[in-house]
């Protein structure tokens, strides 16, 4: 989907390497928050943004920043039901 590494909990993408950024779905619900950081913005592959998943730029992410974003992602992903 991505054309990246990506690792998936039940079945739903979690977090990937997307470039040289993170890609995670944290939910559509949390996006706007998480976007209005900088170095954060919506999925959009072709263009057209994916629903709940967004992008963390390399220079976003310093030494403590993959864990908490990354736990983020695994939160949200932990409540959805198995695919």
């Amino acid at each position: 989907m991505s054309g990246g590494l990506t690792f998936l909990t039940r079945g739903h993408l979690t977090v990937g390497v997307y470039g040289e950024g993170l890609i995670m779905r944290i939910g559509a619900a949390s996006v706007g928050a998480a976007v209005a950081g900088l170095g954060v913005r919506p999925f959009a592959m072709t263009g057209r943004p994916m629903r709940g998943i967004i992008v963390v730029a390399p220079d976003a992410l310093d030494d403590r920043a993959p864990e908490r974003w990354i736990g983020r992602a695994r939160s949200y992903v932990a409540g959805l039901p198995p695919k």
